[in-house]
């Protein structure tokens, strides 16, 4: 662990960092709190639980807890709720229950154990507000705890804003240089928004995607435009946009990974995507896609027409047999008569 703060008159935070996992309740976690004992009160925390041990296994392992850094923990703690990867309800009902416990008299009570690293008075604390917003339960909680001065936290917020303003210059700067580029080549182009066909087994892992690579896309028909292009090359259908095949056209990356993909359609209609995830694309395969309408309908004509000439030629058939019939007839009817006189 991290030593302990020898002063409060010094202006270092003190950040607890906590895991939490109960097998019965079925919840593993993260937290931390900063603390700020000039004004023995607290200055931020964020919390985030799964339903899934590997929030654990994977963000702060047992082996690497203890070196785990509070920026690193509060950057991936930000990443995951980004993501997505978390139980919404029960983190927000926790976050309130804490928020409560620290905004009250109450943090008086836990801010000495945290300066005095204090462990198992925290557990039990800690203990009491999960049980009471969880209804019982078993937890078990791991603590640790890091100084950070102010200074520190002003250089961490500094390069969280630079990153930031990097990102959007980038963001500004690609799409400055993507609307000269599809003036130049993509002009009295239409360029549509578009979602790739994913295949974890077999696809096109996206980090391995090359220009010219032939991949399977869907049209986004959540707007005006998407429908008119999906009906214009015959995707859209009852079930919603069908996959069609499509050329990689232009490939970018963000600093942060995300990457931004043009691929061409038909002549004339581009699709544009953006992906952050590390997907696998379906590949094109011709056998699954064959452009078989012209041909299928020129087949429909010649039976068609064969239908037709078959018909007439029945008829005719039927003609000639009728005046035959008729002509035996009527020669038996004069050899009949001849024989008579």
């Amino acid at each position: 662990m991290a030593g302990k703060t020898t002063s409060q008159d010094t202006n270092e935070f003190i950040f607890l960092k906590v895991r939490v996992s109960s097998e019965d309740k079925g919840i593993y976690g993260l937290f931390y709190i900063l603390f700020d004992p000039a004004i023995k009160s607290y200055k931020k925390m964020d919390m985030l639980i799964s339903h899934y041990q590997s929030l654990l296994d994977e963000v702060a392992p047992d082996d690497k807890w203890p070196s785990f850094s509070w920026s690193a923990l509060e950057d991936m703690i930000n990443y995951i709720r980004y993501s997505g990867q978390f139980a919404d309800n029960v983190t927000r009902n926790l976050y309130k229950t804490l928020e409560k416990t620290l905004e009250s008299a109450d943090v008086e009570n836990i801010l000495p154990m945290v300066i005095k690293h204090d462990v198992e008075e925290l557990d039990f604390k800690f203990t009491q507000i999960f049980r009471t917003e969880l209804g019982g339960g078993q937890f078990k909680f791991d603590f640790n705890f890091e100084t950070a001065t102010e200074e520190e936290l002003d250089l961490k917020n500094q390069l969280k804003e630079e990153a930031f303003v990097a990102e959007q210059d980038y963001r500004e700067t690609q799409t400055h240089v993507f609307e000269e580029e599809k003036h130049k080549t993509l002009s009295d182009s239409a360029l549509i928004n578009i979602s790739f066909v994913l295949s974890p087994v077999s696809g096109i892992p996206i980090n391995n995607l090359k220009i010219g690579d032939k991949i399977m896309v869907r049209i986004d028909i959540g707007n005006p435009k998407g429908r008119y292009f999906a009906k214009l090359v015959s995707t859209l259908d009852d079930t919603g946009s069908a996959p069609i095949p499509s050329i990689v056209e232009k490939i970018s990356q963000s600093p942060t990974g995300e990457y931004f993909i043009i691929t061409k359609i038909q002549s004339g209609i581009y699709g544009k995507v953006s992906e952050s995830e590390k997907v696998n694309i379906k590949r094109f395969d011709p056998k699954d896609h064959k452009e078989s309408t012209p041909i299928d309908s020129k087949a429909n004509q010649q039976s068609v027409k064969a239908s037709s000439q078959y018909g007439s030629n029945s008829k005719l058939i039927y003609i000639i047999l009728g005046i035959a019939f008729l002509l035996l007839v009527l020669i038996s009817i004069l050899f009949y008569f001849n024989g008579s006189l």
